[in-house]
């Protein structure tokens, strides 16, 4: 038990270390605004959105795709993401800049895999 003690108390000790060379910021303010940058990233799983039609499909991956969809839910932007493969012959979603909306995009029948969000994370 005295070992465990011992630790807890390095790494409690860890915690008050300055993170900047300048002594602008308390050490305990420092490591509080890095948890809580931290925090607020958020990964949703298998994102979807509605498109003119009202049919809610997976998003195609792309940045402006993942970047709007991240605005949506109240973050600045998309910083990582995963990969689900699309179907032939299949339509998903697509945001379209110039009328502001989610749209319909058919995949054709190329057989190959159709890249949608997974994963998106946001920030």
């Amino acid at each position: 038990m005295k070992s465990l003690k011992i630790a807890l108390i390095a790494i409690s000790g860890l915690a008050t270390i300055p993170l900047f060379a300048d002594d602008s910021l308390k050490s305990t303010e420092t490591v509080s605004k890095i948890e809580t940058q931290a925090a607020v990233a958020r990964t949703f799983y298998y994102p979807k959105r509605a498109n003119q039609y009202g049919q809610v499909d997976y998003i195609f991956i792309n940045a402006t795709n993942g970047t709007q969809f991240c605005k949506e839910q109240g973050y600045y932007n998309a910083t990582a993401g995963s990969i689900l493969c699309g179907e032939d012959e299949s339509s998903y979603t697509n945001f379209d800049w110039y009328s502001q909306s989610w749209k319909a995009k058919s995949t054709g029948s190329k057989n190959q895999c159709y890249p949608l969000y997974r994963t998106i994370t946001c920030k």
